[in-house]
């Protein structure tokens, strides 16, 4: 019974986020199929996401480094990566707000996994402090990224600075996030990781608002 609690309470956010993020698709909905797959695409990016950060962590160790390069850098990277190539070609990726919805659910996959690893070892009061904070944070991370890429996606000459922006800004947001976690010599930067969640929540509501302006699916008047 423990464990059936520990796994609802991981899986539980990353779920209730992605629902929230559905019905703010107000204009054109996804398929399910679309969503879930990118969902588990997000999942996958966990496998190859390890496999660098294990390899990174034998050139340095500091909590700049290890925040910004082994875990933002590399986790980011992997969800652009399964973003760029396997969603953003797809004809069902036809308005702005779709790069908001599949990048936050590839994040969210992503974070389910890392999740379940995360609560089996640390218990309820690791699952409740990430339910809060570390979900919620890769779900923004992905929105962040995912507004760039829905600019990009119908900007009809230069699509690069979107792209660059849209992964740059998931790196520096991630990488501040993990950083005043690890960075142990002070202890005011927890109360900095709390912050820049509020305000990256903030951040995303708005960056939703705006794409959800631009759809052409909006109806006129």
């Amino acid at each position: 019974m423990y464990l059936i609690l520990l796994f609802v309470l991981a899986v539980l956010p990353s779920c209730l986020i992605a629902i929230f993020l559905y019905h703010q698709d107000k204009h054109e909905k996804e398929e399910h199929r679309h969503l879930w797959g990118a969902f588990g695409w997000g999942c996958l990016t966990i496998l190859p996401a390890l496999w660098v950060e294990k390899w990174l962590m034998t050139i340095a160790d500091t909590p700049l480094y290890h925040a910004f390069v082994v875990a933002a850098l590399t986790e980011e990277f992997f969800k652009f990566i399964f973003l760029y190539f396997l969603i953003f070609p797809r004809k069902y990726f036809n308005e702005p707000y779709d790069g908001i919805i599949y990048a936050a659910f590839i994040s969210l996959g992503f974070a389910t996994i890392e999740n379940l690893f995360y609560v089996y070892e640390g218990g309820i009061g690791v699952a409740i402090l990430r339910m809060f904070m570390t979900v919620p944070g890769h779900a923004t991370w992905g929105i962040f990224m995912g507004y760039f890429i829905g600019i990009a996606k119908f900007h009809p000459t230069n699509k690069l600075p979107y792209l660059l922006a849209g992964l740059g800004v998931a790196v520096v947001a991630h990488g501040s996030y993990d950083y005043f976690l690890f960075e142990k010599a002070y202890d005011f930067l927890i109360f900095l990781s709390i912050l820049l969640i509020i305000v990256s929540i903030f951040a995303s509501r708005r960056a939703i608002r705006i794409h959800q302006e631009r759809s052409p699916f909006k109806p006129e008047g």
